[in-house]
């Protein structure tokens, strides 16, 4: 079969349309695909934070705080001192960061960080 030019130039032009057609369908679907990427992105992020709510909040039920008997000082920084979180930790070795959080009031990864400054620079102040 032999065709004349004027019938290719009209293939040629069909092939094109068809390839234009296929381009814009795939771009389409790379959008398509990109958007549920990001609700699925958005998905994670929030079941990760309701994850750590029901953490919190399974937490709190086990180690129930009633704030109205909450030692003197709780939640002071300024009482709670290097000095006297390491005084405390070194008296109570068998609690641990969790319970000295509950005790004081100051979140465990300060009493952590505070405790371990202290400890490296208590031998030069005594």
């Amino acid at each position: 079969m032999i065709l004349n030019s004027h019938e290719l130039i009209i293939l040629l032009q069909r092939l094109q349309e068809h390839v234009e057609r296929l381009r814009t369908s795939e771009q389409e679907k790379r959008k398509h695909i990109d958007r549920l990427q990001g609700e699925i992105q958005r998905c994670r992020e929030e079941l990760h934070r309701l994850q750590a709510e029901n953490r919190e909040l399974r937490y709190r039920l086990r180690h129930p705080k009633n704030e109205t008997d909450s030692p003197p000082h709780y939640g002071d920084r300024t009482y709670w001192t290097p000095q006297r979180l390491y005084r405390l930790r070194a008296c109570h070795p068998d609690l641990s960061y969790r319970d000295l959080e509950e005790k004081t009031g100051i979140p465990k990864s300060t009493i952590q960080r505070r405790v371990a400054g202290y400890g490296r620079h208590s031998d030069r102040r005594e």
